[in-house]
């Protein structure tokens, strides 16, 4: 799995504001383990930077707009997007592929799943991931 391939899904992943969990808290920036399940199984680290986070950490409005304007550049419109204050999920929409993704963030934690849909195939992806500390 590529650093794009990561950053997309965690792009694709993101939580509006809720009373409960604070802005900050939705995913912290540092060094993260990553474990995929389902049809390519594999562990990966990654250096997530407070830039790469913000997105996540903004207010309901700024973390939607974040989230279709990450998916307008990568040519997928973004349908059906749900939150119930620690869970979303919403379809990704593009010419060759569809994602449908439901993800819950804890802060140091996340878990997800996404069903790909292209070429007729259905393909389905299990993350996993824990903050490690800082990045190295």
């Amino acid at each position: 799995m590529t650093s794009a391939t990561i950053l997309l899904s965690i792009g694709f992943t993101t939580l509006a504001l809720t009373p409960v969990v604070r802005a900050e808290d939705r995913l912290r920036s540092g060094q993260w383990e990553i474990v995929f399940t389902g049809d390519n199984p594999h562990t990966a680290t990654t250096c997530l930077t407070a830039a790469m986070t913000r997105g996540l950490n903004g207010t309901a409005d700024a973390v939607r707009a974040d989230t279709e304007k990450t998916a307008i550049a990568r040519k997928f419109k973004v349908e059906g997007y749900k939150f119930d204050g620690t869970t979303l999920s919403y379809t990704a929409v593009g010419a060759e592929r569809t994602f449908v993704n439901t993800a819950s963030y804890h802060g140091d934690t996340f878990e997800s799943l996404i069903v790909t849909k292209t070429n007729g195939k259905e393909f389905t992806t299990r993350q996993k991931g824990r903050r490690l500390g800082d990045c190295k």
